[in-house]
């Protein structure tokens, strides 16, 4: 496909009104044009085009802020489709209307740095809560005046992603007094020294408690709970359908038997990464006893092997919706084909960080996983030929990607997600080196329900993609002129 050369100025000037463009525009079309330049940039680039079997020039139909002009502004960019290596553009500024922050937004931060003040949750949604719980924790605003708002009353949500500020003495103040009857979901990560089995037996598990309700549990990071306190602790729950011990290092296969013996046949989430793996055949045997379990995480237990995997996957695979493998180093190909063969129901997966795997291992997914909508291959040493054939197979029902420190990621793999990406709302491309401007633009043009992009660690990215783009939602986290944390923080 050749680029068209418009010498021609008088029919360019038609082609331009013909596309919708001003007088004015075109006068300050022709008062800016480089007079050395023999051909007149007049190709109108903001139309959508369908994406041809050459799409080498695809990357000129897009949209570009003017480098000069306030944010305020966006412009439509004139390639010279004469000499496409030319660096010169003309730019023709349009008034347009930025972004206005939403009044939840503007709620979110005022509170996040002003919590002190606030004297009453009641009214507000568990959802709010959380937003706002997580924003302090991000933060390091967190206090004690915040949880005891939290614990008051009759809560049907705690939810606390870290507490790490929090001391043994200000936990068991805050939480001798909890009334736990409707409480439903618990969530205390990075509960560290705060969680033992002294402490669940004076708050959580006292005899005149009850979690009859409960039925989401997390306290990641209780690296001091023993087994006998986890079974003290869930000995009045009934309903539990999702717990996360990860990195409760000093739980064992005994307290999975546990759990299988209470909530065989209702669990549904566990996530026990980091676990250990002293008793492999025992926590085997465990998990299979969880007949309805379709999340599991088993990130960082470096003891997994493929054998471990086979077994499991062959009496259990089939329920599963979301299987976690990231850091679990010692797995190969071997695993992920008897994933991809008795899995197929597969919503999520994670294989981060596997160095053993080959592009081998994409070619058993591909055809295989119909329902895959987050997909993680953070740090896999697989080509940009491979992953460009995977997102051709999956790239339909793909919600979340993550192809961060994938080196080879390139060119292929930008017009793949073009292609194929529609419903695409997550991205991480951090550290894929080999993208240029060009290719993020034509993934920014294409994939229109993408919210979040991550490209840190790409320093041969500038905001140039930036400028112009269709996609007007997209939060961009990691480019040098971007505030990164904001951006975090009112991520869904």
């Amino acid at each position: 496909m050749e680029p068209r050369n418009f010498k021609d100025v008088a029919s360019n000037l038609q082609r331009l009104k013909n596309n919708g463009y001003t007088n004015d525009e075109i006068s300050f079309i022709l008062a800016n044009q480089d007079p050395r330049d023999q051909i007149t940039y007049i190709e109108p680039l903001i139309r959508k085009k369908e994406i041809e079997d050459d799409t080498h020039y695809y990357y000129y139909y897009q949209r570009l802020l003017h480098q000069e002009a306030h944010e305020s502004y966006e412009a439509i960019n004139m390639y010279n489709f004469a000499n496409p290596s030319n660096d010169t553009n003309l730019y023709i500024p349009i008034c347009t209307k930025s972004r206005v922050p939403s009044l939840q937004e503007l709620t979110l931060k005022v509170l996040d740095k002003h919590s002190y003040p606030v004297a009453l949750l009641a009214g507000v949604s568990n959802e709010q809560k959380q937003r706002l719980s997580n924003l302090l924790c991000y933060s390091g605003e967190m206090n004690g005046r915040f949880l005891e708002l939290l614990v008051s009353g009759f809560p049907t949500h705690i939810q606390l992603r870290d507490c790490s500020w929090l001391t043994k003495v200000e936990f068991l103040k805050y939480f001798e007094s909890l009334v736990t009857s409707e409480l439903k979901v618990l969530q205390l990560d990075k509960c560290g020294l705060i969680i033992t089995d002294e402490t669940v037996y004076d708050t959580l598990a006292k005899p005149r408690n009850s979690l009859s309700k409960l039925t989401s549990l997390s306290i990641a990071g209780a690296y001091e709970l023993n087994n006998e306190g986890l079974e003290l602790l869930v000995s009045s729950v009934t309903a539990l359908r999702s717990i996360n011990l990860t990195k409760c290092v000093r739980l064992t296969s005994t307290a999975l038997d546990n759990l299988a013996d209470s909530f065989g046949s209702s669990l549904k989430e566990l996530y026990i990464d980091g676990f250990n793996l002293i008793n492999t055949k025992g926590i085997l045997q465990a998990l299979k006893r969880l007949k309805r379990l379709e999340v599991l995480s088993l990130a960082g237990i470096r003891g997994i092997s493929d054998e471990f995997i086979k077994d499991y996957i062959m009496a259990c695979g089939r329920n599963l919706k979301g299987l976690v493998l990231k850091d679990c180093v010692n797995l190969t190909d071997v695993s992920m084909r008897f994933i991809a063969d008795f899995s197929r129901r597969l919503n999520v997966l994670d294989i981060s960080n596997l160095c053993k795997l080959t592009y081998s291992s994409l070619g058993y997914f591909n055809k295989r996983f119909r329902l895959l909508s987050t997909l993680k291959l953070y740090r896999n040493p697989f080509s940009d030929e491979a992953i460009a054939s995977l997102l051709e197979a999956t790239g339909k029902t793909l919600e979340e990607l993550s192809l961060n420190s994938i080196h080879k990621v390139g060119r292929l793999t930008a017009l793949s997600l073009a292609r194929n990406a529609k419903i695409l709302h997550t991205l991480d491309l951090s550290h894929c080196r080999n993208l240029t401007n060009r290719d993020i633009a034509l993934i920014l043009d294409t994939c229109l329900s993408l919210r979040t992009l991550k490209v840190v660690g790409c320093s041969q990215l500038t905001d140039v993609f930036l400028r112009g783009r269709l996609n007007s939602k997209i939060r961009v986290i990691g480019l040098k002129s971007t505030p990164i944390w904001s951006k975090i923080f009112f991520m869904n």
